[in-house]
């Protein structure tokens, strides 16, 4: 029997945002991160960073940034900052989607998540850092290395782009120097100006695909979007990269019709589930669209759906349509 397939109305969900700031050394990357992720969700308690860069992520805090400060400086109670995991070597990316997984489902006393916005900083250590995927190709031979490292990479990558948390993540850049020259009145040039580029992302050639937003920070501290689905910084003149563009995601993302998890969305799953009338393979497939999102989705919405799952298999086992 043919497979039949099942339509829904086309009504866009909110959303977590994927933020992918690029840059060379100095400008700015780590600051702008955790701005960005501040003007996300609004407290500082909720973000969590994953820090390679050694003590990189502590350098803002204490100072203040377009009338924002960073806290954590001196004395600054520790239940009042933003929260850091100092990740050391191997960055083999299947420890890399342990950590997503450990923040992702992490509560808080109150029964709520403990973390909204995760920084990744930097995103470029598990590509071509110390036991990243690249170490991991080498040590394993070429044809073999990438057979076996390329679907473990495109996991973690998975896990990023799946999961209920909002992520900036930050990636280095080739740097490349540029060099001005001015030429005086004896007709002898001088370089007057050396200027640090950031070229290639130091990442895996199609990671843009996976985020929201690719922005690229230069070492004026100045952002420009390279890809942007929110539509909200394209054609923008370059611009500082902070609070309010952090407000301008969380705005976006929460522009859907209908929230994931919510009355309206469980009840439109729970209908196509209960009216599929297709094969096995294909309540599969559609059920896998709903478990896709299931960090996002509370306990008692998930039974629910779970059961409809498990309705809809037993009758179509019943009907015969097992191809």
């Amino acid at each position: 029997m043919a497979e039949r397939f099942i339509d829904a109305p086309a009504l866009r969900e909110s959303v977590s945002c994927k933020v992918g700031l690029v840059g060379p050394s100095g400008a700015g990357k780590t600051t702008s991160a955790l701005l960005m992720a501040y003007g996300i969700c609004g407290d500082w308690r909720k973000i969590l960073m994953v820090d390679t860069e050694g003590d990189s992520g502590t350098h803002p805090c204490g100072q203040e940034f377009d009338g924002v400060r960073v806290p954590g400086g001196e004395g600054c109670p520790p239940d009042q900052t933003f929260r850091r995991l100092s990740l050391a070597p191997p960055y083999h990316p299947g420890r890399m989607v342990d950590v997503i997984k450990q923040y992702e489902d992490e509560r808080a006393p109150d029964g709520s998540f403990a973390v909204d916005v995760l920084i990744w900083d930097s995103l470029s250590h598990v590509w071509n850092g110390a036991g990243g995927t690249l170490e991991q190709v080498d040590k394993l031979g070429s044809q073999s290395g990438w057979k076996t490292m390329t679907p473990l990479f495109r996991k973690f990558i998975d896990a990023l782009r799946l999961s209920r948390l909002h992520v900036v993540a930050t990636m280095r850049t080739k740097t490349e120097m540029e060099y001005v020259t001015k030429t005086d009145e004896a007709g002898k040039s001088k370089v007057v100006e050396i200027k640090k580029l950031g070229l290639k992302a130091v990442m895996r050639d199609d990671v843009d695909y996976e985020f929201t937003t690719i922005i690229r920070l230069d070492m004026n501290h100045l952002g420009t979007a390279d890809k942007d689905r929110t539509r909200e910084f394209s054609d923008r003149p370059p611009a500082i990269i902070g609070v309010e563009a952090g407000r301008i995601m969380a705005a976006w993302s929460r522009g859907g019709v209908s929230q994931v998890g919510s009355p309206s969305w469980m009840e439109s799953k729970l209908d196509i589930l209960a009216n599929y009338a297709g094969s096995l393979d294909g309540l599969r497939t559609l059920w896998a669209g709903v478990a896709q999102h299931r960090a996002r989705i509370p306990n008692e919405v998930w039974d629910r759906l779970f059961a409809a799952k498990e309705e809809g298999k037993a009758r179509l086992i019943k009907l015969g349509r097992t191809e």
